[in-house]
């Protein structure tokens, strides 16, 4: 007998988490489960507030998702999530859990090159610099971040200077500075940027909101690294010619893109393109961050570190050495 529930947990997180549009020290998410004859397959649905994904919105969703979805096809059960607007959030837990009861393994389902360790960054959120304890519990965290192929800061208009001054003195990795469309204009990134130009940085992520595309034009090729689009992108792109006019590479992040369907055609479309292809995360259990582990084949860089910043991760579906994640058989 075919069964569905849907279970919102409660992750603590080690350390404020904050951007530069807002602040949180936990998270709300969801797991998706299928039950049949074979067992429990899962999904993970990680709501996130810039796209209007509220644990109401998805409480309401999976009351309104009928049974009978689960029997489609996998193409037919994405086309129906898209076809009566359930969020991406959403989209993707159920469109997960579906296909972890029907393939073995997502690598091979999608023909992606299976990688059996992924390096990944560590992201620190912005801090008080003023706050003393604050600075001492970030140099600690960075201390014990050492191993980690980059560092991930986020920042915002007021605090990039100082955040990837701090950062840089107290790591030999190289940055990678996300402002998650902290800044207003290009002159006033660019501003921002002369300060820290000396600094080692892999790439600069979204740093104006998605519609501010004429700030994308006027930086695109001033900088020494790539700049790579995040919130520009979700489950589509409508002019992929304009995308990689404004952006050297894509963020893809299952959460956004709705569907291991949608993320692997981003990732395949920006490869041909010659684009830069990352797969990231929202704050995620070791469930989402596992799924996304199975795309890291085609992706230039992987930003996979959600689950290390909650305290309570419940799953442990990932080993951590030397700042590189593999799946636990």
């Amino acid at each position: 007998m075919k069964k569905v529930e849907l279970e919102k947990i409660e992750l603590d997180l080690r350390f404020v988490w904050r951007l530069s549009r807002n602040a949180t020290t936990f998270k709300e998410n969801f797991i998706v489960k299928y039950l049949d004859e074979r067992g429990t397959f899962r999904g993970e649905i990680a709501p996130n507030v810039r796209y209007d994904e509220t644990v109401e919105r998805i409480q309401a969703e999976f009351e309104r998702f009928p049974l009978v979805a689960w029997d489609y096809t996998h193409e037919g059960l994405v086309a129906y999530l898209k076809e009566h607007n359930f969020s991406h959030a959403f989209s993707f837990g159920i469109e997960s859990c579906w296909l972890h009861a029907h393939s073995e393994n997502v690598s091979d389902y999608f023909g992606i090159p299976k990688r059996s360790s992924v390096p990944t960054s560590f992201s620190i959120p912005i801090f008080d610099l003023k706050d003393k304890a604050e600075c001492a519990r970030m140099e600690k965290i960075l201390e014990e971040s050492q191993e980690f192929p980059a560092i991930k800061v986020k920042v915002g208009e007021d605090s990039m200077v100082e955040m990837c001054r701090f950062v840089a003195a107290r790591t030999t990795s190289p940055l990678r500075i996300d402002a998650n469309e902290g800044f207003a204009s290009a002159y006033n990134f660019l501003k921002a940027y002369e300060k820290i130009d000396t600094l080692s940085c892999e790439f600069m992520e979204q740093p104006f909101a998605a519609s501010n595309k004429d700030a994308y034009r006027e930086l695109k090729g001033q900088l020494g690294f790539p700049v790579m689009a995040d919130e520009s992108i979700e489950s589509e792109v409508s002019n992929w010619d304009e995308l990689q006019e404004l952006f050297d590479g894509v963020n893809v992040k299952l959460m956004k893109a709705g569907s291991y369907l949608s993320a692997v055609s981003l990732l395949r479309e920006a490869k041909k393109r010659n684009m830069k292809t990352m797969i990231g995360c929202m704050i995620e259990t070791s469930l989402g961050i596992s799924s996304a582990f199975y795309l890291s084949g085609l992706c230039d860089y992987c930003d996979l570190d959600g689950h290390l910043l909650i305290k309570n991760e419940p799953f442990g579906l990932l080993q951590l050495q030397k700042g590189s994640l593999s799946l636990i058989p």
